[in-house]
């Protein structure tokens, strides 16, 4: 049973609202800042992973 429909049975209602833009990445000058993820890519940018590859 999907959670979802578990709540419907439970009489619980999720409000319907329009996705949000969620920015995972900043750049400043060479810094990246990045919340709360990780690449799935394995290496060192410039050296065995190329910023096409991140992308």
């Amino acid at each position: 049973m999907s959670y979802t429909k578990k709540a419907q049975d439970l009489g619980i209602t999720f409000n319907s609202q329009e996705l949000g833009y969620l920015n995972l990445c900043i750049q400043t000058g060479n810094l990246l800042m990045t919340s709360g993820h990780v690449s799935d890519q394995k290496g060192i940018l410039g050296k065995d992973v190329s910023v096409e590859q991140e992308h």
